[in-house]
C-alpha cells in the first residue's frame, strides 16, 4: 500500500512538473512576442522621429531639451549636441509672454495643434512657423515632458502676400482699362504663379 501511495505521488509530481513546464513555456513565448512587438514599435517610432520632415523636439518640464531630430537641427540651426540639456532661445522676444502662457497650460495637459506663430533660429533670424505642442504623460497620467513639432511656413505666407498683391493689381488694371476704353470687354484670367492676366476685346 505504501509503495502504491509513493507511485501515485510520483506520478502526480511528474504531471505537475510537466504542466508547470508547459505553462511556463507558454508564458515565455508570450513574453518574447510582447518584447518583439514592443521593440518593433520602438524601431518604427525611432525611424519616424529621425526621418520626419517636420522639426521635432522633446522638452522636460523645465523647458530643457531632451532630444531633437535632424529636421530640427536643419530648421533651427542648433545641433543635437548643442541642444540637449539646454533651454534654447527659440521664441522671439515679442512672443515670450504668449509662449509662457502656452507652456503653463501645456504642463497642465492641454495641447495645441497646428497654430501659427513666429520662431527664431540660432542666428537670430525670425520665420513663420506652424507648431503643434503635445504633453507627454507617464502611466499614472502625470505630465512628464512635452513634444514640439514645427515647420517653416514662410513660403506660404509669401505666396499669400503675392496672391493678394496680384489680385489687387488685376483690379487696378481692369479699372484703368475701363476708364480709357469704356466699351472694352473683359475675359477674366485668374491669378497665376507668374502674376495675373486679362483677355480684353
Amino acid at each position: 500500500l505504501f509503495f502504491f501511495f509513493l507511485l501515485i505521488v510520483s506520478v502526480v509530481s511528474v504531471g505537475q512538473s510537466f504542466y508547470i513546464k508547459k505553462v511556463w513555456m507558454k508564458m515565455e513565448k508570450r513574453a518574447l512576442a510582447r518584447e518583439y512587438d514592443l521593440n518593433s514599435k520602438q524601431a518604427y517610432l525611432g525611424l519616424f522621429f529621425e526621418q520626419a520632415e517636420d522639426a521635432i523636439a522633446v522638452f522636460d518640464l523645465e523647458e530643457r531639451v531632451i532630444t531633437v531630430n535632424p529636421s530640427f537641427e536643419k530648421l533651427y540651426g542648433w545641433t543635437k549636441e548643442e541642444s540637449i540639456g539646454r533651454s534654447l532661445p527659440l521664441v522671439p522676444p515679442e512672443n515670450i509672454e504668449a509662449a509662457k502662457k502656452r507652456s503653463h497650460l501645456l504642463k497642465q495637459g492641454q495641447s495645441y495643434q497646428l497654430f501659427e506663430t513666429k520662431d527664431m533660429r540660432k542666428d537670430g533670424t525670425i520665420f513663420n512657423a506652424q507648431i503643434s505642442l503635445s504633453p507627454i504623460f507617464n502611466p499614472d497620467g502625470a505630465v512628464i515632458a512635452a513634444s514640439v513639432i514645427s515647420r517653416d511656413i514662410s513660403y506660404i505666407k509669401e505666396n499669400e502676400k503675392l496672391n493678394t498683391l496680384n489680385h489687387s493689381c488685376a483690379h487696378l488694371l481692369a479699372h484703368a482699362v475701363k476708364h480709357l476704353y469704356p466699351n472694352a470687354l473683359f475675359w477674366v484670367g485668374p491669378v497665376v504663379e507668374s502674376g495675373f492676366y486679362y483677355d480684353i476685346d
